[in-house]
């Protein structure tokens, strides 16, 4: 439950909801999406640690703000999609140890932090 309202969840859930939505995941796939219950995303306690949506073609969406508020990703999978965008988006997420947008039309380059075992693709 979110404190002080009747909603259940974790505030997480809507931020992921609208990073989904951003990255290019339309209705009605995106409104019934049960985020707890997909190979999509990937959640520690109420954080998002993965977003998993290689291989879809058909997501043209755009790295955004909506993604930079999932500080504690970990994981983020984006090869073979039509999502643009620039990586240095994501420069300040420090849990990132793995990042594929190969194959995809995100730009930029982001350099692994000092003593990390960041991957990066």
């Amino acid at each position: 439950n979110v404190k002080g309202t009747k909603i259940k969840g974790c505030l997480e859930d809507f931020h992921a909801r609208a990073a989904l939505g951003e990255l290019g995941l339309k209705d009605p796939e995106l409104k019934n999406l049960d985020l707890r219950n997909t190979e999509l995303l990937k959640f520690s306690h109420c954080k998002v640690v993965e977003i998993n949506l290689g291989g879809r073609s058909d997501l043209s969406g755009r790295l955004g703000k909506e993604i930079q508020r999932l500080q504690r990703l970990q994981v983020l999978n984006l090869k073979g999609t039509k999502v643009s965008g620039d990586i240095n988006l994501l420069r300040n997420f420090l849990f990132l140890v793995h990042v594929d947008v190969s194959k995809s039309r995100v730009t930029g380059q982001l350099l692994p932090r000092q003593g990390s075992d960041t991957w990066f693709k």
